[in-house]
């Protein structure tokens, strides 16, 4: 049952944004590995409690991380993931996470663009943040540049500068095509860090999903912002969008390295309570993705509304009962292929296969994970041990089922197996 709501009629003293102190909370595990204990509080507002809505006790810490051999993939680290929902900020959280267990190396890859379909949504998004950032001609700063292609097409929508920071950076990765226009620095971002004088706006990518403590991410952006005495830059942000998730009981969407789960009126709700004027919320990219543009406000909203809070307990309600049921729907159609004898593979080898795998524990019969970004060649899925393949390798033994991990990707993957003369029974999530 959700917790009780505190009373409405009771005094309700708000929690200052600098107040909020992240608890790393940890034991050491007997297998010498980091396990993390289940925080009490909420990370967002400070309060005590939480409702239990989805657990897993052992996960990969990684789903992107470059494997180079598959005793390596099935004895990566694990963590725990329990979700709890607070039911005072509606902040949705793995309050089992640990950043220290989930930092990535540089070998990391989760570059989605080499799927025309993204480079097409990545390209227009550019074009976007650089109009509502006035940003043409301008600075914009990237928090989490990743390999550092959305930087590239910040430039190429019309921004003259931009600051790629990320702590996982790769120069011989990124490259660079953008005339020197992208300064590449291998930093993290947070308190005390600053953003150029003539910075427009900062761009945040699939990054607040991985941030413990958004809060103070987001405070110190906002610190960074002000400090220049000129009239602050906007914040743009982009997050899996949790309203899907939950509705469709999408348990493959649920991996370690996520341990914040955000919809709309959650984020609006975290920035404004770091002090932030949101100036537009919307759901894109198929319903998966959430964009916030947003500027620096006069005094921070501490208290969001209850009545979206209510609706987000009643679908994270329906999410835990929703889940075992999805589980079994996949293990049947995974395990009746196999019963017959036929090959089945999966068509993506991100973060959605590797919650998919781990929720499925134990099944057999999947002999593949296809992909098509070059660099993930070769190398296996985390804890699993799937090798990774580039669909050519299908040629001479195609499968008889390849199950989508992304049904955006749903005709661009036909039109491959198509080209490559394989015509399997094709299923998406």
């Amino acid at each position: 049952m959700p917790n009780p709501r505190p009373d409405p009629a009771a005094p309700r003293a708000a929690t200052p944004v600098a107040a909020v102190t992240p608890r790393q909370d940890s034991t050491v595990g007997p297998d010498g590995g980091t396990r993390s204990r289940t925080r009490d509080v909420c990370l967002v507002c400070g309060r005590p409690g939480g409702t239990p809505v989805h657990r897993l006790t052992s996960v990969p810490a990684s789903s992107t991380v470059l494997l180079a051999t598959r005793q390596e993939a099935l004895s990566i680290a694990t963590g725990e993931i329990d979700l709890r929902l607070c039911t005072w900020c509606g902040h949705l959280a793995n309050r089992a996470f640990d950043q220290g267990l989930a930092d990535r190396a540089a070998a990391f890859e989760d570059s989605q663009a080499f799927s025309g379909t993204f480079r097409r949504y990545a390209e227009d998004l550019a074009r976007r943040w650089v109009a509502d950032a006035r940003a043409q001609g301008g600075c914009l700063v990237e928090i989490g540049c990743g390999r550092g292609e959305f930087s590239r097409l910040l430039v190429g929508a019309g921004a003259a500068r931009v600051v790629a920071l990320d702590p996982t950076l790769r120069l011989d990765r990124v490259g660079d095509d953008s005339g020197g226009a992208v300064e590449w620095r291998a930093e993290t971002f947070g308190p005390g860090s600053q953003l150029p004088a003539d910075c427009r706006g900062v761009v945040m990518r699939h990054v607040l999903e991985h941030v413990a403590d958004p809060v103070s991410l987001l405070t110190a952006v906002r610190t960074a912002l002000t400090a220049g005495g000129g009239p602050p830059g906007r914040v743009l942000v982009e997050v899996p969008d949790t309203w899907r998730i939950l509705h469709e009981g999408a348990f493959w969407d649920v991996y370690y390295e996520h341990c914040g789960y955000f919809t709309g009126d959650s984020l609006r709700a975290l920035f404004e309570r770091c002090g932030f004027r949101v100036e537009s919320v919307d759901v894109v990219y198929g319903a998966q993705y959430v964009l916030i543009t947003a500027r620096v406000g006069d005094v921070p909203i501490l208290e969001p509304s209850h009545e979206w809070v209510e609706g987000l307990e009643r679908a994270a309600t329906r999410f835990t009962e929703q889940v075992d049921g999805a589980v079994a729907h996949w293990r049947g159609i995974v395990g009746q292929e196999v019963r017959r004898g036929r090959d089945v593979v999966l068509w993506g080898s991100g973060s959605k296969p590797a919650g998919f795998l781990a929720h499925l524990a134990g099944i057999s019969g999947i002999s593949r994970v296809v992909d098509i970004n070059p660099h993930k060649h070769g190398h296996f899925m985390p804890g699993t041990g799937q090798r990774i393949v580039g669909p050519g390798e299908l040629v001479g033994s195609a499968p008889d089922l390849v199950v989508v991990m992304n049904p955006v990707y749903l005709e661009e993957i036909r039109l491959e197996l198509r080209g490559l003369g394989i015509h399997p029974g094709i299923v998406a999530l």
